[in-house]
């Protein structure tokens, strides 16, 4: 038995024609079709709801969509099961994971990590003769979780989590966690990223990939388990950069071997690396994982990246700006926002923030004081009808 485990698929204009079709060959090529052919069994993150018709949510960022028809080649690929947890799968509200869902009926793909009746999905056991692989997958919180009886993504909760991958643990050989979360285009964990991963593997799971970051992180060999912080999209034609256009394929063999099969981006879908492409992904990946080894380098890395980033939402957070603060942003991006953000904070100020964000207490109540001032909740039950 192998088991192969893929990155982000979302299907995009530049390829809607090739996933409608199915047209395998095209989507994939350069013996990744190969491998995917001679697995047991196949899974992957789907980023986006399946809808022909858009009923997006309110929310910061992009709302994603694809065409139900895209379905037929995400079959045509040779995967059998999607993680449905993540941070986009309810960007066109309960109708689109309704629609989603519905697609993935159609072409007998079955599906884990959300739902939208009262039953949880969130685990998904794989047998082949005496033993038997599980998979559990669940996100960090975004616009896309279930609460309160809304439907949506499983979300990671520490205690609920924990207990559910313990009684996992008690139902299987080999422990898989999908894990969608983490610092986008960031190449190693935040210090509590790497703390939660950490509990997973005391929890019982075997393996953690943590997918989201949309680039190839580092692995960590933790205890008797792993962890891969970073793996990078599958199928996402959106950038154009080393970060977006690199991911790794995971293969669990039936001896429980990992190995890491490095594929790179084309003009339409993916492809193997060649050799060159190979050495230097495999490389880069090498050195990273090398240096988190270093006591002390992900805490000082991480300052150093929250340090630089700061005044990014800083600015974010001051509201509305002027057309020609816009046009600066733009124009001088880090430089000019971070010469803004200290010209228009005083420290005083900058404490209140930190101690809003920080305190359980006061960022309880700004979520949900947000929320409310929002209706995020009232959108939210519309879909519910």
């Amino acid at each position: 038995m192998s088991i192969i485990i893929l990155g982000d698929i979302v299907p995009t204009q530049d390829n809607y024609k090739e996933f409608c079709a199915g047209d395998c060959e095209k989507l994939v090529g350069g013996g990744c079709a190969d491998i995917l052919r001679k697995a047991t069994f196949v899974v992957a993150n789907l980023e986006t709801p399946l809808v022909d018709e858009g009923t997006p949510i309110k929310k910061h960022g992009p709302n994603l969509m694809a065409p139900s028809a895209t379905a037929t080649g995400i079959k045509s690929l040779g995967i059998q099961l999607l993680s449905l947890a993540n941070n986009h799968i309810m960007d066109q509200g309960r109708i689109g994971l309704v629609n989603t869902i519905k697609a993935l009926n159609e072409n007998a793909l079955e599906y884990f990590g959300a739902s939208c009746s009262d039953k949880p999905q969130n685990s998904y056991y794989v047998v082949n003769g005496e033993k038997t692989i599980g998979l559990y997958a669940c996100a960090e919180h975004e616009f896309s979780i279930g609460s309160q009886g809304i439907n949506g993504a499983n979300a990671f909760e520490v205690k609920r989590t924990m207990v559910e991958i313990k009684k996992m643990r008690e139902r299987c050989d080999y422990l898989i966690l999908l894990y969608h979360g983490g610092k986008e285009k960031y190449r190693y964990p935040t210090p509590e990223l790497k703390e939660r991963c950490e509990y997973i593997i005391d929890a019982g799971a075997d393996l953690v990939i943590c997918q989201h970051s949309h680039c190839i992180g580092c692995k960590e060999d933790y205890r008797n388990g792993m962890i891969l912080y970073g793996q990078g999209n599958f199928v996402f034609n959106l950038e154009r950069d080393d970060y977006w256009g690199t991911s790794l394929m995971i293969e669990i063999t039936d001896t429980m071997e990992i190995r890491f099969h490095p594929i790179v981006q084309t003009g339409v879908g993916t492809r193997l690396a060649d050799d060159i492409e190979k050495s230097r992904i495999l490389d880069g990946f090498e050195s990273r994982n090398f240096n988190i080894k270093e006591p002390g380098f992900i805490e000082q890395r991480f300052m150093e990246y929250a340090y630089s980033n700061a005044g990014f939402y800083l600015n974010a957070l001051y509201g509305r700006k002027s057309i020609v603060e816009r046009v600066m942003c733009r124009l001088f991006g880090q430089k000019y926002i971070l010469s803004r953000v200290k010209n228009r904070y005083q420290e005083k100020e900058l404490l209140a923030i930190l101690n809003y964000i920080e305190c359980e207490a006061h960022s309880e109540i700004l979520i949900e004081g947000l929320k409310q001032r929002l209706k995020i909740h009232e959108v939210d039950k519309q879909f519910l009808k």
